[in-house]
């Protein structure tokens, strides 16, 4: 399922419960939740609007088991607008067996008006906590691509194609790549091998 459908359901309300966005680091995936929670919710103005929304709520790593234990009293719980609900888990994959165990009982019997989005490494998570979901894989793009949005957006051109290549078409990892930290960085690790190979240790 393609973004602007995937978005267009949630506004119509025709969605499972509980997402899963999957994808490589740098690949958007916590973007695509909040856009997805911003969707869901009515009244919403994007991303942006989520943090004054009384019945959104994000959770990030390091999860603790009764974090999640909270989270599901809250699903339980009466909303404030007595509308929909979003919660979204960033990096869900780095919740341990006990976290996801926790977490099964609001996936199994999922409270109405209510949109659990989960966003990571699907290896990282259970089978049981997978087949719960539906998900929504975030691949890479064209090499060729992500380097001429980069160059569109001001960088070089051979540093954006070589940022592109090394990030193998994630375009988040590419625009991190293609900064001068990392240029300067890559530089310095040449330098440091270059005298440990040819001039003594560094």
């Amino acid at each position: 399922m393609d973004r602007n459908r995937l978005l267009g359901c949630l506004r119509a309300g025709n969605v499972m419960h509980a997402l899963l966005i999957a994808g490589p680091d740098g690949s958007g995936r916590a973007a695509l939740a909040r856009e997805a929670a911003a969707a869901f919710l009515a009244g919403v103005l994007g991303p942006d609007g989520l943090s004054a929304c009384p019945d959104y709520r994000e959770l990030s790593a390091p999860y603790g088991v009764d974090d999640i234990r909270t989270m599901t009293e809250a699903m339980a719980a009466q909303s404030f607008s007595h509308g929909r609900r979003a919660f979204v888990l960033l990096d869900a994959h780095l919740m341990n067996a006990n976290c996801q165990n926790a977490l099964l009982k609001s996936l199994e019997e999922p409270p109405a008006d209510t949109l659990l989005l989960l966003e990571g490494h699907e290896p990282g998570l259970l089978p049981t906590i997978r087949s719960r979901c539906a998900v929504v894989r975030l691949g890479a793009e064209p090499p060729e691509a992500v380097a001429q949005a980069l160059a569109a957006g001001g960088v070089d051109p051979a540093r954006a194609a070589n940022a592109a290549a090394w990030s193998g078409g994630v375009a988040g990892l590419a625009r991190t790549l293609a900064t001068d930290e990392h240029a300067a960085f890559r530089l310095d690790a040449a330098a440091c091998l270059q005298t440990a190979l040819f001039g003594g240790s560094p």
